[in-house]
């Protein structure tokens, strides 16, 4: 979560249900880096959060309504183009105290209890590589290139675990990769099924007891679970849209799914 608040260009937070939650990662965000808030228009903080820009909609009971959706979907496209070209920072504690965000080589030297290795390792250098690298993951997967995107996750995942053992694999690698990697056995699930379920097996031992999502593991076993009913004749006769995740045909199947 916290990586995640760091490394996003844009952090919007709904803050209208005053989930508490939303909240303190909103706190999270305005602390590590500068940027933008939306409201429904009726809400009322229960902090004092007056001096915070904040984007207001309109919500009409039952649902927000379509014109309300339509002029909100543009208004924060004109935001995203306008933070995007804007160097002005919206968050209180960068706009008051004018501080410098902070980065992550400059903590890892700082923390205790860190190897000489892993602070080296955290030096710019190595930044800029593993950031050349990420962005060669995101553009692999902007192009549906899994193949391509699970290649360069999993060198950024060999050097991490190299450093400091398989806890050191940051929970985002393990959800991204573990994503390519099942998306690459969805592909192969008409043509190989036995090649899909390994891919299934290989995410779900990603995720397995080091991440806090546990969404995305249920979700693999769920597909786990059909290749293990379905005898090789039935793998053939598979139709195209039920490989879509989450879809069950048989009423079987539907008692045992959840939205």
């Amino acid at each position: 979560m916290y990586e995640m608040l760091l490394d996003a260009d844009l952090v919007i937070a709904n803050i209208s249900t005053s989930n508490l939650d939303a909240m303190f990662e909103l706190g999270v965000r305005h602390a590590l880096r500068p940027r933008s808030t939306i409201a429904e228009s009726q809400f009322k903080s229960p902090f004092d959060v007056n001096h915070i820009v904040n984007r207001k909609y309109t919500h009409l009971g039952p649902d927000i309504g379509y014109a309300e959706a339509g002029r909100m979907q543009k208004a924060l496209k004109a935001l995203m183009a306008a933070i995007g070209e804007s160097k002005k920072p919206d968050s209180p504690i960068y706009s008051l105290l004018g501080l410098t965000p902070p980065t992550r080589p400059a903590a890892a030297a700082a923390a205790p209890g860190k190897s000489a290795n892993a602070v080296a390792d955290a030096s710019p250098a190595s930044e800029e590589t593993h950031a050349a690298l990420w962005a060669e993951a995101t553009a692999a997967r902007a192009a549906g290139d899994f193949e391509k995107e699970k290649a360069v996750l999993s060198l950024i995942y060999d050097k991490q675990i190299a450093r400091e053992g398989e806890q050191a694999a940051r929970p985002r690698v393990l959800r991204e990769l573990a994503f390519c990697t099942y998306k690459l056995g969805d592909r192969q699930l008409k043509t190989d099924p036995d090649a899909a379920a390994t891919a299934y097996e290989e995410a779900i031992a990603l995720l397995h007891g080091r991440t806090r999502f546990p969404h995305p593991a249920g979700l693999l076993h769920r597909h786990q679970s059909r290749l293990s009913v379905r005898s090789p004749g039935q793998h053939q006769q598979r139709r195209p849209e039920d490989s879509r995740p989450g879809l069950c045909r048989s009423r079987a199947q539907t008692r045992g799914c959840r939205s």
